[in-house]
């Protein structure tokens, strides 16, 4: 959530800092949006497919890869390809995110797991754009989506390393 709410709420401004006006930053972020249809359709298709922490993994390392692109970007044809790209990954794993939470909960805790789970994650999306300007001033646009990237890594790695899988499981036996 750090590094989701942190790009995605200071994304208009990186684009004017880049050299784009206002109205056209927000074309390009509305365009960049739509990326995020094919995001949620492809994930409700791969969820069944991969299995959910596959699935998530691969969304979260593939907007950690798009954040770092898009960091390093050097022109508007390069921002918009990256952006697009970051969000369909942002995209497809909220939806294996909402998808694959609740069922890492046993029924008779289910409700109170996915709501401390997502107060939790709300924390970041609450530090992420506060830390932005920190990022901004100490490394520029560089270090803001390379920590970005980073943060999704370790997402990722601790899906992989420590969730279970939960495709075709029956709930209640995985606990």
């Amino acid at each position: 959530m750090t590094g989701y709410y942190g790009l995605t709420t200071w994304i208009g401004k990186l684009l004017t800092d880049n050299g784009l006006d206002v109205a056209k930053s927000i074309g390009f972020v509305l365009a960049m949006a739509l990326w995020g249809i094919p995001g949620f359709l492809s994930a409700a298709y791969l969820i069944e497919r991969l299995g959910r922490r596959y699935c998530l993994a691969g969304y979260t390392i593939g907007a950690g890869i798009a954040a770092y692109f898009y960091g390093q970007s050097a022109g508007t044809v390069e921002l918009i390809l990256a952006g697009s790209f970051l969000q369909f990954f942002f995209f497809g794993m909220f939806s294996s995110i909402f998808a694959y939470t609740p069922e890492l909960f046993p029924t008779r805790s289910r409700g109170a797991g996915v709501g401390s789970a997502t107060a939790l994650g709300r924390l970041g999306s609450v530090f992420g754009p506060i830390a932005v300007p920190f990022l901004l001033s100490f490394g520029g646009t560089g270090l803001v989506f390379s920590t970005s990237a980073v943060l999704f890594a370790i997402g990722a790695l601790i899906v992989i390393t420590r969730l279970p899988e939960t495709k075709d499981a029956v709930l209640e036996q995985i606990h």
